[in-house]
């Protein structure tokens, strides 16, 4: 033990002080970095879980349900309803650009619907457009749409087709109407 402690002690092995010292920064920076990276996280789950609450809500339920049973007529201004659900993809879309929220998550939890209703409300946001000479009118749903089709890719997924959109709708007002706990209604026998 004495040895160890003269070689140290010793001025001519000041280098080990230097890469103990080197050693340490690097682990501090290593954990700080980690820290903020699961800071960044538990964030991006605390927004998430906001926007589930909002998903889930009465009002936006209501909106789904309604955008889901009717046919989107494209040559028309936006019902309420359409307006709500595509604000709503809207801010979702604005909450990744500004990295609130991680795109992963975002995809695991809203891919289906963000591809479901952009295939519902595109031809609409499409007409508006043109109608409006604005471009831009809904581009953040749009490039929600674009993301989640990029990341589905990524995991060898593919975004829905517009064949499938017939049991989007069935399933998404069947999920509905659970939610609003209207599941029963006399429209609606159980099977």
């Amino acid at each position: 033990m004495k040895l160890l402690l003269d070689f140290v002690a010793n001025p001519d092995n000041e280098w080990i002080w230097h890469l103990v010292q080197a050693t340490l920064v690097i682990i501090g920076f290593y954990l700080v970095s980690r820290q903020l990276r699961l800071a960044r996280d538990q964030n991006s789950i605390s927004h998430l879980n906001y926007f589930r609450e909002v998903w889930n809500s009465e009002p936006l339920l209501r909106a789904r349900l309604a955008v889901a049973e009717r046919t989107v007529l494209e040559s028309s201004d936006f019902e309420g309803y359409e307006d709500v659900l595509v604000t709503f993809m809207e801010d979702l879309g604005a909450a990744i650009s500004v990295g609130q929220v991680n795109t992963e998550h975002v995809w695991r939890y809203y891919s289906y619907y963000i591809d479901g209703y952009w295939l519902l409300l595109n031809p609409k946001v499409t007409y508006y457009r043109e109608r409006t000479s604005d471009p831009i009118y809904f581009e953040g749903f749009e490039e929600l749409h674009n993301l989640s089709a990029r990341v589905s890719r990524q995991h060898g997924t593919f975004p829905m087709l517009e064949s499938y959109l017939s049991s989007f709708r069935k399933e998404e007002i069947k999920t509905v109407r659970f939610l609003l706990g209207s599941d029963l209604l006399p429209d609606n026998p159980v099977q």
